[in-house]
Formats: structure tokens, sequence, C-alpha cells
């Protein structure tokens, strides 16, 4: 399915994901205004705002992950989309796929403020949610990018996580940051979830976040028999909280790729 995307797509950037979400799996595609896959430096791209989404046409990429489906108006759509990136510069569009093909329409915009300081530590985006059913679009999240040499991530992280009245310790994989060139907080502060991707993480601690999630056995088995072939991969992966009242659920990991 990704190379069926990946050939209508052309030259568009796409980073897929996979959810594990109570024992199901879903499909996350991320397509972004700018190459993640030739970019060394993601953190100086990114900070780059001239990197916005317009160069791309909204109606296809609604076409290619709906499968062309007619009960979208695509017109409103592609005309509620450009308005909306006057003002917001959107640089990555998701879609929420499940294993039976069918594709989630509320999808996310992820933008910048056109005032955004670029110069700032944390690096911040925001989230958007549009609904392709109804046409709202609603602000959801923020996500707090730091480079793990800026010694930045853990003071801030320790500050944010005293509003959810639970520790730092209860939330945060060390050996994943340790292993990790960038770390993400995203905070989707209308239903009390926080997600903390990290990034660029090596095969062994892959393998760790894959055995202590419960992935498919058959899957961890492929990743462990070729794990020297996978030595000079970095992998992101995301663990995403509920907190309430200080008390913590797991309720959704992933991992991601860049095709």
């Amino acid at each position: 399915q990704t190379l069926k995307y990946k050939n209508e797509l052309k030259d568009v950037n796409i980073i897929w994901g996979i959810k594990l979400d109570n024992n199901k799996r879903r499909w996350e595609y991320y397509v972004y205004g700018w190459n993640p896959l030739y970019d060394n430096d993601i953190y100086n791209i990114v900070r780059n705002t001239n990197n916005y989404f317009s160069d791309y046409k909204f109606t296809k990429l609604l076409k290619v992950f709906f499968n062309n489906d007619k009960s979208i108006d695509y017109r409103n759509c592609n005309k509620l989309f450009h308005d909306f990136n006057k003002l917001k510069i959107v640089h990555a569009i998701s879609f929420d796929i499940s294993e039976e093909n069918i594709t989630d329409k509320t999808i996310n915009f992820y933008t910048y403020s056109t005032d955004v300081d670029t110069a700032a530590i944390p690096m911040t985006t925001y989230g958007y949610c549009m609904n392709l059913d109804d046409g709202s679009i609603d602000f959801a999240s923020y996500m707090y990018t730091h480079k793990i040499t800026d010694n930045t991530f853990i003071p801030f992280y320790r500050n944010f996580i005293k509003k959810y009245n639970c520790s730092f310790e209860s939330v945060f994989e060390k050996n994943y940051y340790d292993s990790s060139l960038y770390v993400a907080l995203i905070d989707k502060f209308k239903t009390n979830e926080i997600g903390i991707y990290y990034h660029c993480i090596d095969i062994h601690n892959f393998i760790h976040f894959l055995n202590k999630f419960k992935y498919k056995r058959e899957f961890i088995e492929m990743v462990k028999y070729n794990k020297n072939r996978f030595s000079s991969f970095s992998f992101e992966i995301a663990i995403n909280y509920k907190i309430i009242d200080g008390e913590i659920k797991n309720i959704r990991t992933g991992f991601y790729g860049i095709f």
C-alpha cells in the first residue's frame, strides 16, 4: 500500500508509521513539504518556514489516501485548506488508515505561526484537526522538538509534566533518550494526552521497545534476525500516555520510517 501511495504521489515525501492501540494496528502517513530522507539536519530544515505545503495539490493527496471516495466534497476541502494554509503555513499533513484500508476522515495539519521565533529552543509547531465531513478545523496540539545535544529537553519536560501531577520518571524512557538525536513532546491538551517521540534511536533500543510494548513476536524475531543489516538504520518511536489526576495509562505506541 505504501508503494502504491508513493508511486501515485511521485516526488512527495512520505513518512509511514505503524501504531499499536489496544493490540489493534493502524497505519499513519505523514506527507511533508520538505524532504526528510536527504536532509541530514532535520532540526535546521524544519526551522525554515519556507518549507510549507503549498507546492503540492491538496486535492490530489485526498484522492490518493481516500481512494477517490465520491462522498467527499474535494472542492470544498481544497478551499478550506488553502484559506487555512495562507494563515498557518502547513508543513506536514497526516492520514490515519485502518488495517481494513479505511482512511479516517479527520486528518491532521502541522503548522508554524507566521510570527514563529525559529531561533527559539524548543522549536514549537502546532497541530490542527480537519474534519472532512463537516469542514471544521480545530486547534488540537502543541509539539516541542529538541536536539539532544542542546541539553534542553529534560529541564523543559520536568517543568512541563508538573501540570499533570505525576513524576518525571514515570513518563520518560532514559535509555531511549540517551540513544536519540532528537526528542519531541506532543501535548494533546484537549484529551489529556502526551506523546513522547524519540528520533534516531539504535537497533538495540528499537528491539527493546518492540518487546516492552508487546509487538507481534514474528515481527520482533524478523528484526532480531536482521539486526546487523539494520545496525546503520535510525529508528523513530512514539509512546503516548493519557494522564488524568496523576493516573498514567499507556494508550498507544508507534514506530516510523521514511519512504
